[in-house]
């Protein structure tokens, strides 16, 4: 079974063409646009960022040879997104150190990352970003479409 996204099928009705040569000849355009680049560029490094954070007891650091890497490969107007995105794990860690002190890792740490679901009862088809663990034990999934980005909370 062929299963469409809201996009491709919003791609068919702007221009078929366009749909055949992105969804059936599976043609990537040469060049992407800034703001598309900048989605890409961000969206991986959030991604990665949680395969290159050190955590040691209640102290959590990025690796800083790592994060200079990426500084120079992305463009630079991902650079606030990049810096906004720091400061709210910064503060996100420091609050899982406040209130689970003995294991603050267990709160901060994706449960799991970057899962390609296709749920059509719900009409979501894309990819789940990121599962955290809640404090009250419930999951957050942080899912994103194609046409919108979703915060679920599932039950224990």
């Amino acid at each position: 079974m062929t299963v469409l996204s809201k996009s491709s099928l919003n791609t068919y009705i702007t221009c078929p063409m366009l749909f055949k040569f992105a969804y059936v000849d599976k043609i990537k355009p040469e060049c992407l646009s800034p703001q598309a680049q900048r989605g890409i560029d961000f969206h991986q490094f959030a991604c990665d960022f949680y395969d290159n954070i050190h955590i040691s007891g209640n102290i959590m650091q990025i690796d800083q040879k790592w994060l200079q890497e990426q500084k120079t490969v992305m463009t630079e107007d991902v650079l606030p997104f990049v810096t906004n995105f720091i400061e709210m794990e910064q503060d996100r860690w420091n609050l899982c150190v406040n209130k689970f002190p003995e294991c603050p890792e267990k709160y901060y740490m994706p449960v799991l990352k970057e899962k390609k679901i296709l749920n059509l009862g719900l009409e979501i088809v894309g990819i789940i970003d990121r599962v955290d663990l809640n404090f009250d034990g419930r999951l957050i999934l942080f899912v994103i479409t194609k046409q919108k980005s979703l915060i679920c909370v599932a039950g224990k």
